[in-house]
């Protein structure tokens, strides 16, 4: 099932597939996931769903840096909390 837009009441739609979504830790990435980007038709706002059961990499492997940026695809960063984001957590 398509998320659905709180706003709109519409279905949202797959905008990309296979973004990378890296989950971050303070100032600092730390695990990339893969994950599709949805975006509401009639508002435009957009999330980030869909992520694999497991993790494409980590920090501490081999290649996580260039992972992270390779092949030209979006790239999202995301934080727990807006809290942690901003640096106080």
């Amino acid at each position: 099932m398509r998320p659905v837009c709180a706003r709109c009441s519409v279905a949202m739609v797959p905008k990309k597939n296979d973004v990378a979504a890296v989950e971050m830790l303070r100032t600092r990435r730390y695990v990339l996931w893969s994950a599709d980007l949805y975006e509401c038709p009639d508002c435009g706002c957009q999330i980030v769903t869909g992520f694999g059961a497991k993790p494409v990499s980590m920090e501490h492997e081999p290649g996580f840096v260039a992972r992270c940026d390779d092949g030209g695809l979006p790239v999202i960063e995301w934080w727990h909390s807006l809290r942690e984001k901003d640096g106080a957590a």
